[in-house]
C-alpha cells in the first residue's frame, strides 16, 4: 500500500485550507522523505507563483536553495553554492 493510501485510510483528518496547502500535501505524499513539509510548501508556493508568471499575471518565481533535490521539478530553481 502506498503512503497516500495509508494516510487516506487512517484516522488522520486532513483539513485543507487552500490550494497551497493541498499542493504541499500532495507533494509530500508524492516525494515522501525526499522533501520536508517546509520544502513542500516552498515548492507549492514556487509552482503557484511561477504559473501566474507564465500566464503574464505577475513575475516568475525562482526558488533559491542549496538543496539539489529541487532540481528537475516543475519549478525554476537556482542552486546556491555553500562556501
Amino acid at each position: 500500500m502506498d503512503r497516500g493510501a495509508r494516510i487516506r485510510n487512517s484516522n488522520i483528518k486532513i483539513i485543507l485550507t487552500d490550494e497551497l496547502a493541498s499542493e504541499a500535501w500532495l507533494t509530500k505524499c508524492r516525494y515522501g522523505n525526499r522533501f520536508s513539509l517546509v520544502d513542500c510548501f516552498v515548492f507549492a508556493l514556487g509552482k503557484s507563483v511561477g504559473e501566474r508568471g507564465r500566464e503574464g499575471v505577475g513575475e516568475a518565481a525562482i526558488i533559491l536553495t542549496t538543496d539539489s533535490a529541487f532540481r528537475g521539478l516543475e519549478v525554476e530553481v537556482e542552486l546556491l553554492e555553500v562556501l
